[in-house]
């Protein structure tokens, strides 16, 4: 069974994308800050990261920064209301740190579970 981190400082995106998946076979961890998904990715290896930039304590990109050290090859997806997804510098962030989908919030469910399908097939 594959794992999947989420990683939001909203505990009701959390709850949600947590249900969505757990409803299609995925266990789960949450996070709601970077800080604790380190902490969390060290106790539980995980297969896929959903990571919000905007966050208090550690932020995303940050948080990112740091899991490449230790899981380079790990799969991520980020979420973000606040960024402006289509800037040159998020789009170099997101190149530089091998992030391989954005949603902006809101976002469609249906569309992140299938996000987090494709990457584990690949």
């Amino acid at each position: 069974m594959a794992t999947v981190l989420i990683v939001d400082d909203d505990v009701m995106v959390r709850e949600v994308v947590r249900t969505a998946l757990e409803r299609v076979g995925y266990q789960v961890v949450e996070a709601a800050d970077g800080a604790e998904a380190l902490r969390e990715s060290q106790r539980t290896p995980v297969d896929v990261m959903i990571l919000d930039v905007m966050m208090p304590n550690k932020g995303g990109i940050e948080t990112l920064m740091e899991m490449r050290k230790s899981a380079p090859e790990l799969k991520t997806i980020v979420i973000t209301g606040t960024v402006d997804k289509d800037s040159a510098s998020f789009k170099n962030l997101i190149q530089a740190f091998a992030v391989r989908r954005v949603f902006p919030k809101p976002f469609a469910l249906a569309e992140l579970t299938g996000a987090v399908a494709d990457l584990l097939a690949e």
